[in-house]
């Protein structure tokens, strides 16, 4: 029997100052190794509930949550959003907030350093998602010369190359064209093979 890596238990939330809630009674497990799609149309709390998963809320972001939310057998409104953090990586919808270095290497290096792995990993890491995204003849360009897509190739793959056990995705193809949209999702598919993403 494979664990749950998520478990949602009747979720309610909303923002401070709202009267409506955002989230109502939300219940759903993940099983670890799964991939879930979350559909709905704009405006019905879906990155408020990715927000959720990661711990941003209510850690980050305030307002009044009600319910159960286990990440890893973590209860994400008790245990520190950096504990949280450290298996359960988000992705956001706009790439523009997620890529903060001056050229495309070094937002790579950037997560793996802070992570404190020995240099030759991070240097197999590295090369791996430049070449799985296309990146890589483009590796000392600047972050401010690439598309939008680019960008948000850019993000997932500082993220993908972090490994985390839990991968959340806000629309990370709402930039892509279609090859750059299949490119990701081949991607996310190689790298959650290997090891055993959610």
């Amino acid at each position: 029997a494979m664990s749950s890596a998520i478990t949602v238990d009747d979720l309610w939330f909303k923002y401070i100052g709202s009267e409506d809630w955002v989230l109502k009674g939300v219940s759903f497990t993940v099983r670890e190794g799964e991939t879930v799609v979350i559909m709905g149309p704009s405006g019905c709390g879906k990155s408020t509930l990715m927000y959720v998963l990661v711990g941003m809320i209510p850690h980050i972001i305030k307002g009044t949550i009600k319910g159960r939310v286990e990440v890893l057998g973590k209860d994400t409104t008790k245990a520190r959003p950096e504990e949280i953090m450290r298996d359960v990586a988000l992705v956001f919808q706009n790439p523009e907030i997620q890529v903060i270095m001056p050229s495309i290497i070094e937002e790579l290096v950037f997560g793996l350093e802070n992570l404190g792995l020995p240099p030759d990993e991070i240097d197999r890491r590295v090369s791996e998602v430049l070449e799985f995204t296309g990146l890589k003849k483009k590796m000392h360009s600047s972050t401010h010369e690439l598309s939008l897509g680019e960008k948000q190739v850019l993000a997932i793959a500082s993220v993908l190359a972090l490994r985390p056990k839990i991968l959340v995705l806000d629309e990370p193809t709402s930039m892509l064209d279609h090859p750059g949209t299949r490119g990701i999702l081949n991607l996310i598919e190689k790298i959650k093979r290997e090891i055993k993403m959610t």
